[in-house]
Parts: C-alpha cells; structure tokens; sequence
C-alpha cells in the first residue's frame, strides 16, 4: 500500500467497543470496563489484565468474613479506563480502584500504550 493508504488504515489499538464485566453478591461489587480493539490479540491482552484484576481482588477478599471491618461494609473493585491519543502513540489509561476493607481503599493507575 502507498503512504496515503496506510495511513488510511484504522490503528490496530483504536477502541471499537467498550466491554463491562459486572458481578455483585453479598459481599462485594465489582465494576469492570475494558476496550474491544481492531486487534484480537491487544483485545485478549485487555481482557485479560482485567480478568487477572478481578481474580486477585477476589482472592484478596476470600476472607472477608473472618474480618469485622470487612464484612460490615460492601467490598469493591471498580475499573475504568480513558483514551489519551496523538498523531503517533494511543493511550489506555486504566483506574484501578480497590476497598478492600479498612480506613481507606486504593487506587492504581495503569497506562498501555500502543504506537502506530
């Protein structure tokens, strides 16, 4: 292909759809939002970081009734992401927040970034 066409083409990275993963019980919530891309394999990567946050969230909290500030309160895991994008690079910026249990929960930034 010419310059002018590839240039054309959609950035394998470029987000086409936003998936949710949403599961409540009795003790915890979770709220997860990752992207579908043009790529499959950048899609199963996004899909499975989330998987894997969801999975030791869910491991971290197995004990939640053996502890009181824990099981009196509503556990969460929510993440979200925003699209921070440029000419040349394309940005996911996940928020990663956790409460656990305690005084406080907490909150992880996770960026990926993809260049063209």
């Amino acid at each position: 292909p010419t310059p002018e066409e590839t240039a054309a083409l959609p950035w394998p990275s470029r987000e086409v759809e936003k998936l949710s993963v949403n599961e409540k019980t009795e003790h915890y919530d979770i709220n997860a939002s990752y992207p579908k891309t043009n790529s499959e394999t950048i899609s199963v990567f996004f899909k499975n970081f989330i998987e894997n946050q969801i999975s030791v969230f869910k491991e971290d909290t197995s004990g939640v009734n053996d502890i009181e500030s824990a099981s009196s309160q509503s556990l969460t895991l929510d993440i979200d992401y925003n699209i921070v994008e440029s000419d040349t690079v394309e940005n996911y910026v996940f928020n990663i927040d956790r409460y656990t249990g305690g005084a406080h929960g907490m909150q992880v930034i996770q960026t990926f970034a993809y260049d063209h």
